[in-house]
Order: structure tokens, then C-alpha cells, then sequence
């Protein structure tokens, strides 16, 4: 499993898309919260 995603161009840019996703929708995620802006997220 591993081997595939080391060996493909393409497999390598996703894990790196999906890490660098989750980073930035953490991040953003906390800051709706805190400033109380759910519902306007909601519509995103």
C-alpha cells in the first residue's frame, strides 16, 4: 500500500492535497467557531 503511493506521481499529489485540505478545513473550521459564524457556513 504504501509502495503504490511512493511509486505514482499522481497518488503522491493527492495524499498531499488531502493532508494540506484537512490542515486548512481545521483551521477555518475552528476560526467559524470562535467567532460564531456557523450559520453563515452553512450556506458554504
Amino acid at each position: 500500500m504504501i509502495g503504490a503511493i511512493l511509486e505514482y506521481q499522481f497518488l503522491q499529489n493527492a495524499v498531499c492535497a488531502g493532508i494540506l485540505a484537512s490542515i486548512v478545513c481545521g483551521i477555518i473550521g475552528v476560526i467559524i467557531v470562535e467567532k460564531k459564524l456557523v450559520m453563515m457556513s452553512g450556506g458554504i
